[in-house]
């Protein structure tokens, strides 16, 4: 769980102050209650998630079954494999309790992403530790 507020940090750490603001006022705050699903796993995803309040739970399915693979709090986020690779979702990500999370377009990333080379190799890293974890969690 650290370690995603660590990344997080990192990713806007690397963004002038410019770039923060651009990229809050590209973004939308949403409210999810318990229950509610966020994105679902397989689904074409183009958005990029940061918690700002609440858990959520991360499954993946697992031949039929849902296998919990993480539990996220506030400061960390999710979303950014699909959006960035293209892909489908890799995870279904569901509100364990009220959540508040800030939803990043895919267009407003990409836009922050040219301009920061560094945010760029932070949030690429970053998504290849995700990718990693959730594979070793896949084979437990």
């Amino acid at each position: 769980m650290g370690d995603d507020v660590a990344r997080f940090s990192k990713l806007f750490g690397a963004l002038d102050e410019n770039e923060r603001k651009r990229l809050t006022s590209l973004s939308k705050k949403e409210q999810f209650q318990p229950g509610d699903v966020i994105c679902r796993e397989g689904e074409q995803g183009a958005d990029f998630f940061v918690l700002v309040k609440g858990t959520v739970t991360v499954t993946s399915d697992d031949f039929g079954t849902a296998k919990q693979l993480a539990t996220l709090g506030p400061g960390q986020f999710f979303g950014e494999m699909a959006a960035l690779a293209g892909q489908p979702r890799q995870a279904t990500v569901t509100a364990a309790e009220p959540v508040d999370l800030v939803r990043i377009p895919l267009s407003a990333v990409n836009e922050v992403l040219k301009a920061s080379p560094r945010a760029n190799e932070v949030l690429q890293k970053a998504g290849l530790a995700r990718m990693e974890d959730t594979l070793k969690k896949m084979m437990e």
